[in-house]
């Protein structure tokens, strides 16, 4: 099955507990004023690649805890999405899914497509609803203080001071497939730090 990812990275210690794989997907329906990562919302971006060979580096990435998917939006290639994490269970790895649609839109889509709803039942952290400017979070591993966590399974309920108290000054240089790329929710100071660096480095997530 095919897909389009903006990037992907091993090692991750800034998007959720203990250490991670990023995946970020390519392609957004949204254009939330201000957003993080321009670069990943043209559905025609980033690089074409299978589920097949992305699962088959995940399992040859070394010894992670757990995956984080975000974009652009993953429920836009819904299908592909369940695959990917249906893959990390089998692995035993922890998921956690950011997403701008709320989760009760997912659910009632699920309802007339499959591939959401099946995505929904491998999630352990689902992180919904779009950016907004004018709300920005100044606590949680979340953008804006609209987004809310559901806690789809008991996985990382023990973690919920780590998530809802995340340091979001801090954010870590990592080397991605196609470059190096911050990663990290950043505050506005360090969107500004990461503007001065970004000549150099991929766009933050």
């Amino acid at each position: 099955m095919k897909l389009r990812l903006y990037e992907y990275a091993e090692g991750i210690s800034r998007l959720g507990p203990g250490r991670r794989v990023g995946i970020w997907f390519q392609g957004c329906p949204f254009s939330c004023v201000g957003c993080v990562a321009p670069d990943t919302l043209p559905a025609g971006g980033g690089v074409e690649t299978t589920v097949e060979d992305l699962l088959d580096w995940i399992r040859t990435a070394g010894k992670h805890d757990g995956i984080t998917i975000s974009g652009g939006e993953p429920f836009a290639q819904s299908k592909a999405l369940a695959e990917i994490l249906g893959g990390a269970r089998e692995l035993r790895l922890g998921t956690i899914v950011f997403s701008g649609y709320t989760l009760n839109s997912l659910r009632r889509r699920a309802k007339r497509e499959p591939s959401i709803s099946s995505a929904l039942s491998r999630i352990d952290l689902l992180v919904d609803g779009q950016f907004e400017i004018k709300k920005r979070s100044l606590f949680g591993l979340r953008g804006s203080d609209n987004q809310k966590f559901h806690f789809l399974t008991q996985r990382y309920r023990g973690h919920v001071q780590e998530i809802f108290g995340y340091e979001r000054s801090k954010f870590e240089l990592v080397e991605g497939m196609t470059g190096k790329m911050l990663v990290g929710v950043p505050d506005q100071a360090a969107e500004l730090v990461w503007d001065r660096l970004a000549p150099d480095t991929e766009d933050p997530i």
